[in-house]
C-alpha cells in the first residue's frame, strides 16, 4: 500500500488500541483475519476483523459506509467501529483495517436458501425478508 491510501485511512479511521484488544484468532475468510476480542469502549466481546488486502480495502470500506447509515437496526449486525493500525516492528501481523462487528452465530438468508432441498424459500421466508429490509431502506 502506498503511503497516500495508508494517510487517508489513518486520518478517517482511529487507532485500534484504545478501542479494541484483540484476544485469539478465530480462522480466516474472505476478507482477512477474524479474531476474538474485546471492544473497551462499548464493554462488549465483538468479532475483528483484519483486513489487509488493497483491493478488498476498497469493498469493505464501501460496507462500512452502510454499516453505518444502518447502525443500531435490530436486523442488521451490529456494528462497532472501523480502525486502521500501521504495520509495528513487534506486531507486523495487526497491519490493517480493523473491522469491529458483534459475534454472531446465527445463520445468513444465504445458508437458509442452501439448506433446503429446493434452493428457494417458502413465501412467508421471503415476505418476512422484503418487509424486513423495507424497514431498514425506510430508515
Amino acid at each position: 500500500m502506498n503511503n497516500c491510501q495508508e494517510n487517508q485511512l489513518e486520518v478517517k479511521f482511529p487507532t485500534p488500541r484504545t478501542y479494541l484488544q484483540i484476544l485469539e484468532p478465530t480462522g480466516q475468510d474472505s476478507y482477512g483475519m477474524n479474531y476474538t476480542g474485546w471492544h473497551r469502549k462499548e464493554q462488549l466481546d465483538v468479532s475483528v476483523t483484519i483486513v489487509k488486502d488493497i483491493e478488498k480495502r476498497k469493498d469493505i470500506l464501501q460496507e462500512v459506509e452502510v454499516l453505518e447509515l444502518i447502525r443500531g437496526h435490530e436486523n442488521v449486525i451490529g456494528y462497532y467501529g472501523a480502525y486502521y493500525q500501521r504495520a509495528s516492528v513487534k506486531k507486523p501481523h495487526y497491519e490493517g483495517l480493523w473491522i469491529s462487528m458483534e459475534r454472531w452465530n446465527g445463520v445468513a438468508v444465504e445458508d437458509l436458501i442452501y439448506t433446503s432441498e429446493q434452493y428457494s424459500l417458502h413465501e412467508s421466508w421471503i415476505a418476512y425478508i422484503c418487509k424486513e429490509v423495507l424497514k431498514v431502506c425506510l430508515m
